[in-house]
């Protein structure tokens, strides 16, 4: 059953994902290798989960609300002044 709280759940958690890639990114840059790994462990783990409630739920409408957050967290990610050139 899909209701608009799930749907903004899967939203959410769309841009918490992109928000620790963005930050994963940023943190091998600068070359804070602990930090690095510790949020590729956290997007790994997240990834899993995620991806787990999606396939097996198979509602396409819930893939797209993700699809949507991780679009809208890299936005926040980099616009956030993450993003050391701007």
């Amino acid at each position: 059953m899909t209701t608009p709280l799930l749907v903004g759940l899967y939203v959410i958690l769309g841009i918490c994902l992109d928000f620790l890639i963005v930050r994963y990114y940023n943190a091998v840059s600068d070359h804070m290798r602990f930090l690095a790994g510790v949020y590729g462990w956290a997007i790994t783990l997240f990834t899993v989960y995620i991806l787990d409630a999606l396939i097996t739920g198979n509602n396409r409408l819930m893939m797209l609300a993700y699809a949507v957050g991780n679009g809208i967290g890299t936005y926040l990610g980099v616009g956030n002044g993450m993003d050391r050139r701007s």
